[in-house]
């Protein structure tokens, strides 16, 4: 048998690894690192149970809480959004429960709240919206008077498929009204877009780092209320999962990430939280407000320009009741562009806007997969007026060296007004 040299087998084909990241103009939907943030990643390593990283810890925990304005208990966790999604619904939910669960069209992330949900043998009551339309209080309301057996609501903040926004200050309302607890998946919003955890009566409120945070993956953050731990505490049948919200807060919040009796509490992302730690200190010293004032320009910014040109966003803004009303309901995390049917994605998101012009974004999902490509505008390097000037101007040019019959010029002209009111 003839012997292979490992290399011979392994040799990876350079052309295709992206170290070259850097050059690029990274709108993809989550965040373009600062340079701060990405220098925190190569810090030297810490103890995780030592107090200079605990320290690190605590005080990033406090500035969420300023940021998702709430004195409820922050979590720094560990893994996927999806993954804290999930210790957070099956700490809620017990088998049987009945659930109202707000699903967007067939958007991808809506839909995969109530997979999660009935997975830990939950029933959802579902309430769905159109794909180009948020979901309707009123709705919601309905089906609270009918069903008293309901339990608790799960709502995405963002359905990030098709870009739209539900809104949960009036459904957290609606849950303070008839006594439900109230679950949010606020994964790309908070930091970008207002998120009141107190004021709008969420229990759970569960958000990305890497998002309009502006941190880097595998941090995900769980606001719990005093009300949903007691509720967690009470339950007839135990969490089906180790990692449960009960046993994170053992360890990080009533132990302070010490150990318990010699046993140690999970080893955290050390460098992850050090950089989330860095991406959100800007955030509090520049101005809560001021950071969700900056994306709000942003996407409207980029949606206009997109628009100035003569392309089509998702969803219709002629379904929304303008960019300068309380009432829209275009997400400020990010920006969904229709291609024109002659437009290939491959050959323009690709080959085009990335290779040519260096500007990186998101394809579609689902039912969009193929028929649109998304701008994200989450954390300050995604937002800077510069950068949403490159974006349109790319797009642009794209689009007309593909044959699309756009108005060269007006696109970045539009963007440039809104940007100019900042």
């Amino acid at each position: 048998m003839k012997c292979v040299a490992m290399h011979e087998t392994l040799s990876p084909k350079t052309k295709h690894l992206r170290f070259d990241i850097d050059s690029k103009i990274n709108l993809h939907t989550g965040a373009m690192l600062a340079p701060n943030v990405a220098r925190a990643l190569s810090l030297p390593m810490m103890s995780a149970h030592g107090e200079e990283f605990l320290e690190i810890y605590h005080a990033t925990q406090q500035m969420l809480q300023a940021i998702m304005k709430t004195k409820s208990t922050v979590m720094i966790t560990m893994g996927t959004t999806t993954l804290a999604l999930d210790w957070s619904i099956s700490s809620m939910v017990e088998p049987g429960e009945r659930v109202l669960t707000v699903v967007n069209g067939d958007g991808i992330f809506t839909e995969r709240v109530r997979s999660i949900l009935e997975f830990y043998g939950g029933r959802s009551i579902l309430v769905r919206s159109l794909a180009e339309k948020p979901v309707d209080p009123a709705e919601v309301e309905r089906v609270l008077r009918k069903d008293r057996d309901i339990t608790t609501i799960l709502c995405c903040h963002v359905e990030s498929n098709y870009g739209t926004c539900n809104p949960i200050d009036a459904i957290g309302r609606l849950a303070e009204e008839y006594g439900k607890f109230f679950v949010v998946d606020a994964a790309p919003s908070v930091g970008g877009m207002h998120v009141n955890c107190d004021d709008w009566g969420i229990d759970v409120c569960v958000t990305s780092s890497f998002k309009s945070l502006g941190g880097p993956m595998g941090t995900p953050i769980i606001a719990v209320s005093d009300r949903a731990w007691e509720k967690m505490r009470n339950r007839r049948t135990p969490a089906r999962n180790y990692h449960n919200l009960l046993t994170w807060k053992k360890y990080f919040v009533d132990a302070e990430g010490k150990s318990i009796d010699g046993d140690p509490a999970p080893s955290m992302a050390v460098n992850n939280v050090c950089a989330l730690h860095e991406a959100i200190r800007s955030i509090v010293e520049d101005g809560v407000e001021e950071t969700i004032r900056l994306h709000e320009y942003a996407s409207r910014a980029t949606r206009e320009g997109i628009k100035a040109m003569g392309l089509r966003v998702f969803p219709e803004c002629s379904s929304c009741p303008g960019c300068d009303s309380a009432e829209r309901f275009c997400a400020d995390a990010l920006t969904v562009v229709k291609y024109p049917e002659s437009v290939n994605e491959d050959t323009f998101r690709n080959k085009t806007l990335s290779e040519k012009y260096d500007v990186i974004t998101s394809g579609g999902l689902g039912d969009l997969r193929g028929k649109v490509f998304r701008i994200g505008h989450m954390g300050k390097p995604q937002v800077l007026p510069r950068t949403i000037l490159a974006a349109v101007s790319a797009v642009e040019s794209s689009m007309a060296e593909l044959g699309v019959s756009v108005k060269r010029g007006e696109g970045t002209k539009k963007a440039a007004e809104i940007l100019g009111q900042l």
